[in-house]
């Protein structure tokens, strides 16, 4: 692997990691009625279970209720910075 780059080679490093991670699947329901399943890490899974406890809510009917969520804005495109004023 001596023939990648240094940053594919962390990239690959990083999805062997993420593949050893004990995931779990959350089973719910879309705003459209299609059946979803989200996979979660577990730090994920931990922030997930705590919004749904300060809710009373499952984990599902959580998603759920985000579905509805508004999107987020797309952010603002970058603007170049001005070009240089020539100073001769």
């Amino acid at each position: 692997m001596d023939n990648i780059s240094d940053d594919d080679q962390n990239f690959l490093k990083d999805l062997v990691k993420a593949a050893r991670q004990r995931n779990t699947q959350i089973r719910w329901t879309d705003r459209d009625g299609t059946s979803k399943t989200t996979v979660l890490n577990k730090a994920e899974t931990e922030r997930l279970t705590l919004i749904a406890r300060q809710l009373k809510l499952s984990q599902a009917e959580v998603l759920r209720k985000a579905s509805f969520l508004p999107a987020r804005p797309a952010p603002a495109p970058a603007t170049p910075p001005p070009a240089a004023a020539d100073s001769h």
